[in-house]
């Protein structure tokens, strides 16, 4: 249809909106929610982009996928609500004389779902699991022994292990959350095509069912170690279209949708029983200069273009009152990591002409901005602002959309990016592990800064220092010397930490928590997620 007869999607769920209340319950639920309602079940049902990839942790590695097993299976550490990594199965974690060896002490009386207890037996299993090449020729892809540096696992008595590394590594806490614990004997006799589907672990909730494409169903464990958990069913719902989600919770057909757009929320507002849940996120967003091609060596050049983007007005127009203050740097996520000596680029069009002109950039050369289709909040409406402010100032400049594949394969290439592109790089809001993105060999910073900028090998050689300093004034000391020599080289063009935004029904409490779209229902030091 078209002219005045023309269905947008806005008008769509503004419809919705105004209209949905006014029919009856039953008639917007699907058969199995009124089965379940009529058992007197009410699950609570969380609706996401996609399904996970798999349910087997060491197979994969997602945001999706680590929102279902975050309350299925657990960690020797976990993230509270402020995004602090804490001690979790594992009561105490320190690291010994030697800085490449952590004790780790588990709590007394835990138990996998299955019946089977959780001792340091299972912690040796799983960090072994890791490094067998049998399993790794079956397809396992955990990166967990390349990235935290472990050898092997010595026990020390029923609750104590040992976990080694290669060298030290003040990161490795954060690393032990990826590190799901599994149950020794489920996973060393059952095929990984079952461990796909069934996880077994010491969580909260266990799954019960999954029809791909359709539903997944985790069920109260009320066995779990804190206490039988207060909502009995969460029912997850794949739904890749944001206009779907947000009509469907809307009309009453879930209770949870995630990864909304900023102008979905004056919309939720207007629905009494609806909230929006919002969150600061974790995914560093920027624009990044490719150091080693020719045109963009000089750093007058990256400073220009820096100095060409108008951050205020874009963050506006695009993520409205969900668009954050301008940083010094989108290197670090967490404020308390991020050097408060430093300041943002100023938006001054015409010192981005002048340095443009001392630089003697090619203005006839065409400048693309790579981004892929789909991937970020507002991504290519983004790309497409900045190379707006790029020609403004002179430059032939222009958003190039790219499928995700074509994209992550351009980076994998051997000559990786050869233009501006965005990207956003998740954070586990811990300053090394930020920091450690732009160091040598990282497949996801693209800039090839380290070699190709005066203070590349300065940052890499405090990073050495950094990786093995355990002493947190120290640390800090060493984190923000290095922020001001990335800074220096204004290697990104800074944009966001992508922020989260979430429609809930106030029948349940949760709330979003410092990740951003994190579907933890039991954090650390709470409570777990309770009908209103």
């Amino acid at each position: 249809m078209t002219g005045a007869g023309r269905i947008t999607r806005r008008r769509l769920i503004g419809q919705a909106a105004a209209g949905g209340l006014a029919l009856g319950a039953g008639s917007l639920l699907a058969p199995w929610q009124r089965r379940a309602l009529a058992a007197g079940l009410s699950p609570v049902v969380v609706m996401q982009g996609v399904d996970p990839e798999t349910l087997d942790p060491q197979f994969g590695e997602s945001g999706i996928m680590a929102n279902v097993l975050s309350n299925v299976v657990e960690g020797l550490t976990a993230y509270d609500r402020n995004m602090n990594v804490v001690p979790f199965l594992a009561e105490s974690l320190r690291v010994l004389d030697d800085k490449v060896t952590w004790r780790a002490v588990l709590r007394d009386g835990i138990k996998f779902s299955n019946g089977r207890p959780f001792n340091a037996e299972a912690v040796k299993f799983t960090v072994d699991r890791t490094l067998d090449p049998k399993m790794r020729a079956q397809g396992l892809n955990d990166p967990f022994p390349s990235r935290s540096g472990v050898t092997r696992v010595n026990i020390v008595n029923a609750k104590t292990v040992d976990i080694v590394l290669h060298e030290p590594n003040v990161i490795f806490p954060v690393f032990l959350y990826f590190l799901y614990m599994l149950e020794p004997n489920y996973y060393s006799s059952t095929p990984p095509q079952r461990t796909a589907v069934a996880p077994v672990g010491t969580g909260p909730w266990t799954v019960t069912e999954w029809v791909k494409g359709d539903h997944l169903t985790m069920v109260a464990n009320n066995g779990y170690w804190r206490g039988a958990p207060h909502v009995k069913e969460y029912r997850w719902r794949p739904v890749p279209e944001k206009a779907t989600r947000l009509n469907s919770l809307i009309r009453g057909e879930g209770d949870i949708a995630t990864h909304l757009d900023p102008d979905d929320i004056p919309i939720l507002q207007r629905v009494d029983r609806l909230r929006v849940s919002t969150a600061p996120g974790s995914r560093r967003v920027h624009i990044g200069f490719p150091c080693d091609v020719a045109r963009y060596h000089d750093r007058r050049v990256r400073y220009a273009l820096s100095y060409a983007v108008d951050y205020n007005g874009l963050a506006k127009g695009l993520l409205g009152q969900l668009g954050p203050k301008p940083v010094s740097t989108v290197l670090v996520a967490a404020d308390v990591w991020r050097n408060p000596a430093l300041h943002p680029f100023e938006y001054n069009p015409q010192k981005a002409k002048a340095l443009l002109a001392e630089a003697k950039f090619p203005m006839n050369e065409p400048v693309r901005i790579y981004v892929p289709v789909g991937r970020y909040l507002k991504g290519e409406d983004a790309a497409r602002a900045v190379a707006g402010y790029l020609r403004q100032v002179g430059l032939k400049a222009d958003a190039a959309p790219l499928d995700w594949s074509v994209y992550t394969d351009k980076m994998r290439s051997p000559k990786g990016m050869d233009d501006l592109y965005l990207l956003g790089l998740g954070s586990r809001f811990n300053g090394p592990e930020d920091l450690s993105i732009v160091t040598t060999g990282q497949i996801w910073d693209q800039t090839k800064w380290v070699t190709a900028t005066e203070n590349g090998p300065k940052f890499n050689a405090l990073y050495k220092q950094l990786s093995s300093t355990f002493d947190p004034a120290k640390q800090k000391k060493l984190a923000f010397q290095m922020e001001a020599l990335f800074v220096e080289e204004a290697a990104w063009i800074n944009l966001w930490i992508e922020p989260g935004a979430s429609g809930v029904n106030r029948r349940i409490t949760w709330e979003d928590s410092g990740g951003g779209d994190r579907l933890e229902f039991w954090l650390p030091g709470e409570g777990d997620v309770r009908y209103t």
